[in-house]
C-alpha cells in the first residue's frame, strides 16, 4: 500500500468518526429528562413527584395545587402560597430543619388518597417539627 491510499483511508475513517459523534451529539441534545421536574406534567393543577428537588419545585410552582407523591421524600420544604399534598401512601421525612415549614400566608392541606391510609409527614430532629406553621399560616 502506498503513502496516498493510507492517507486516503484515514481521512474517509476521520469523516465517520465525525459524523458519528454528530449523530451522538444530536440524540443526547434531544433526549427528554425524565427525572427532573417537568412543568408541563401539570394537568389541570396536578403534578406527581417522586424526588426532594422535584417536590421543592413543584411548591413554588403558581400553576400546580395538588402535589400527589409517587415515592418516600427526604428533605425539608417551605409552603408559602395555598397547595394539597397527597401523600398517596407515601411519607415525607426532614433531612435536618421542620419537614414542612408553612410560612406566613401559606395554607397547605395534607391528605392521603392511598387505601390504607399509610401516608406520613415525619420529623427524625430533635426540637424540630414535622408541619411547623408560622403566624399568619393555615394547615388542615
Amino acid at each position: 500500500m502506498n503513502a496516498t491510499m493510507i492517507k486516503g483511508e484515514r481521512s474517509k475513517l476521520l469523516a465517520v468518526a465525525v459524523v458519528i459523534a454528530m449523530v451522538a451529539c444530536a440524540l443526547v441534545a434531544f433526549m427528554p429528562s425524565v427525572d427532573a421536574y417537568d412543568d408541563t406534567a401539570v394537568v389541570d393543577g396536578q403534578v406527581s413527584v417522586g424526588t426532594a428537588e422535584d417536590l421543592a419545585q413543584a411548591l413554588s410552582d403558581g400553576d400546580v395545587t395538588t402535589i400527589v407523591l409517587t415515592d418516600d421524600i427526604t428533605g425539608d420544604f417551605t409552603v408559602s402560597r395555598t397547595v394539597t399534598i397527597d401523600l398517596a401512601g407515601f411519607t415525607i421525612t426532614n433531612s435536618a430543619d421542620h419537614t414542612i415549614t408553612v410560612a406566613n400566608g401559606g395554607n397547605l392541606t395534607v391528605n392521603d388518597s392511598s387505601e390504607a391510609k399509610t401516608g406520613t409527614v415525619d420529623n427524625i430532629t430533635h426540637a424540630k417539627g414535622a408541619i411547623y406553621i408560622n403566624n399568619g399560616a393555615t394547615v388542615t
